[in-house]
């Protein structure tokens, strides 16, 4: 039995050198997404065919990725305002008992 070349494909250069393809497109699919835009990379017709097996999945990961972080600032600047708010009553209500 054979193993598929594609499955046990390795970066062969960047800040991911010698790491599986696999591995890198579920830690960090937006680095393999931009990978695959290098002339170096696209340059290597065995490289090009195993990078396509991984980027649905890739694409697929940096969509998350993507929503996650904006959902995350949504979250964030959601509470920062409702902290300004709380902020401005409690001031404006400082004002208001000393002025009566």
């Amino acid at each position: 039995m054979t193993s598929n070349p594609q499955t046990n494909a390795v970066m062969p250069f960047g800040k991911h050198a010698g790491r599986l393809i696999s591995t890198v497109t579920k830690e960090q699919p937006g680095y393999l997404l931009w990978f695959c835009t290098l002339p170096k990379a696209r340059a290597d017709a065995r490289l090009c065919a195993a990078l396509a097996t991984y980027l649905p999945g890739a694409l697929l990961g940096a969509a998350a990725e993507d929503r996650a972080r904006i959902e995350r600032r949504e979250a964030e600047a959601q509470a920062r305002r409702q902290r300004m708010a709380e902020i401005k009553a409690a001031h404006w209500a400082r004002i208001t008992a000393e002025i009566c």
